[in-house]
């Protein structure tokens, strides 16, 4: 009898191995399928001739400022001439409506130019029905003054390489702020920056990058070091002037399959700062459980946040982040009293085979029930 019965069982033991293995080769089959597919949608909105690539993809998206986005997202990448030593040039547009009323339309230009020059280059232009929540660190709460916002932002890093690691240059940041239709008693004719106007700023930047790649990196350390100011020499309305400091370190833990990512940052501003300038910890590259980048804004602003980023499948990866910071109205303020905190994960989908450029969908929520839900071209840092 018992041989009868380990007859059986090991029948049952094969049976169920072929089934399995039958089931992973149909998974497998279906998965090569789905990306045999999705490859070849990709190829319909990407063009490739030597250097140059070309993709245009739907941008959709969702938060309590804009309501659901749709739209278009159009990515042009040069490669440099030698793969070896130098770095792609990358352009990406977008051009996105929401149900709120926004529309906005902007450019993104990271170029590695002969010689060891560098060009950083953000052009945005922006209309939307918007709502102002007051300054300061503190919970925000219930009525907001509610006002239209039309604005044109257009910022440029231009730098010399000095050395391998080294970039040394000027930063420049023009803005054109026109605010309309306001309602509520937080913004009022007190608050600086009531009627808009134009923000016009320079200042020198300095940068140290031992990063492996710049579109994701798996090692080295990135530091950006900038002070800017804003003055009616440079054509500005208001007289101020911002400082910063944007620290980022990158860890491979698995073959560069798995990466930690930190990211700590610190701005400072002295003067009349329109309140649309102040510095702040929120938006879909800071604290992104607080979907709003001006719902915190003082005077002085600091975060830290890391992300373990892990590559899955094919093009596919997920992210999980964490982060924390507050604003501050003076630097003799508590650092860490009433800190807001975050977290969240993201998908990550490769525009182009061979490079690490991501379109990126991050949900975060922090502490202080709030919640955001971001759809982008590359990592938030």
């Amino acid at each position: 009898m018992y041989r009868y019965l380990a007859v059986a069982f090991v029948l049952f033991v094969s049976a169920s191995v072929n089934a399995q293995e039958e089931s992973d080769t149909l998974k497998s089959n279906i998965f090569s399928k789905g990306a045999g597919l999705v490859e070849t949608v990709l190829d319909l909105v990407t063009w490739e001739t030597g250097r140059h690539a070309f993709s245009l993809y739907p941008a959709a998206g969702y938060s309590p400022r804009t309501g659901i986005e749709l739209g278009v997202m159009p990515v042009w990448r040069i490669s440099p001439v030698d793969k070896e030593s130098g770095r792609p040039t990358t352009l990406a547009g977008s051009l996105q409506f929401s149900t709120t009323g926004m529309y906005e339309v902007g450019f993104d230009l990271l170029s590695f130019l002969p010689n060891n020059w560098l060009l950083a280059s953000k052009i945005n232009y922006q209309f939307l029905p918007d709502e102002f929540y007051g300054l300061g660190n503190e919970q925000k709460i219930k009525p907001y003054s509610e006002y239209d916002l039309n604005s044109l932002t257009a910022s440029m890093d231009f730098a010399k390489g000095i050395g391998k690691q080294w970039y040394g240059g000027i930063r420049l940041d023009f803005n054109k702020n026109k605010n309309t239709n306001i309602e509520g008693d937080k913004l009022t004719e007190e608050i600086t920056g009531y009627n808009g106007g134009w923000l016009n700023g320079v200042g020198p930047m300095v940068a140290f990058d031992t990063r492996n790649d710049i579109l994701y990196p798996s090692s080295g350390w990135f530091i950006v070091g900038s002070y800017l100011w804003y003055s009616k020499v440079f054509g500005s309305d208001y007289k101020f002037s911002i400082g910063s400091l944007d620290v980022r370190k990158y860890f491979s833990l698995s073959d560069d399959k798995t990466i930690l990512a930190w990211q700590g940052m610190f701005n400072a501003s002295l003067g009349s700062v329109p309140f649309y300038k102040l510095p702040g910890i929120g938006g879909k590259e800071l604290l992104r459980g607080i979907p709003h980048p001006y719902k915190y804004i003082d005077n002085n602003a600091w975060f830290t946040q890391a992300e373990l980023r892990q590559h899955l499948w094919w093009r596919v990866g997920v992210v999980g982040f964490a982060g924390t910071g507050r604003v501050m109205p003076d630097l003799n303020s508590s650092w860490f009293s009433d800190l807001h905190v975050v977290g969240g994960f993201g998908f990550r989908f490769r525009v182009l085979p061979e490079d690490g450029l991501n379109f990126r969908v991050d949900y975060g929520f922090s502490n202080h029930n709030e919640n955001g839900l971001f759809f982008t071209i590359r990592e938030a840092f």
